[in-house]
């Protein structure tokens, strides 16, 4: 099966254009290096959780699963952890933002993000950097071609106003992800603090 894209775009204006979109869907994808990697031999675990990362002295050389009930050993050169973030961790979302979670951050469309990969870094030795910067939004498409009605709310050209009908930041902040953040929670806090 092979793939066409049809066109490389970003969201933030002025940007490099780094977003490779597929002509049909991204299922597309996903069949297409499905079907690569079952070629070259690559074992597939489907609803496999990973419980923890396995080292040698100094490098990653596999994990544990849980498979059928029982913990079980995989060998691997390499662990990429690509497991999503926190969103819906409550103690997290306090100690890393001071806020807390669905009383005055609300993550949009995320569930069962409980910081599980970032939970088995912490025990190899990875830091806790940046991990205030939270991407609570995730509103997907619809159907390919549409944009859902929550995430009209956080593109141009609608205002963001404070709880008072005051515009409150250039909305063009919406195209960069750590400034869109830093805007969102600086109104929150000066509208809890008023």
């Amino acid at each position: 099966m092979s793939l066409v894209f049809n066109n490389v775009v970003t969201n933030t204006p002025n940007a490099p254009q780094t977003y490779h979109l597929v002509k049909d869907s991204g299922e597309d994808m996903v069949k297409a290096l499905t079907t690569r990697a079952k070629e070259l031999e690559v074992i597939i675990k489907l609803t496999t959780p990973v419980k923890e990362i396995l080292m040698t002295v100094d490098r990653t050389s596999g994990v544990i699963v849980e498979e059928n009930g029982e913990k079980v050993q995989v060998a691997s050169r390499v662990v990429i952890i690509a497991s999503g973030g926190y969103a819906n961790n409550s103690d997290w979302i306090k100690k890393y933002s001071g806020l807390d979670l669905d009383i005055n951050l609300i993550p949009v469309g995320n569930e069962g993000k409980m910081g599980d990969g970032i939970r088995m870094a912490f025990q190899i030795g990875a830091a806790d950097e940046g991990l205030g910067v939270l991407e609570l939004l995730l509103t997907g498409q619809e159907k390919p071609g549409s944009v859902s009605q929550i995430g009209y709310a956080v593109v141009q050209p609608d205002l963001w106003i404070n709880d008072k009908g005051e515009r409150f930041c250039d909305e063009s902040v919406t195209f960069d992800d750590t400034s869109m953040g830093n805007a969102s929670l600086l109104i929150l806090t000066l509208s809890l603090n008023s």
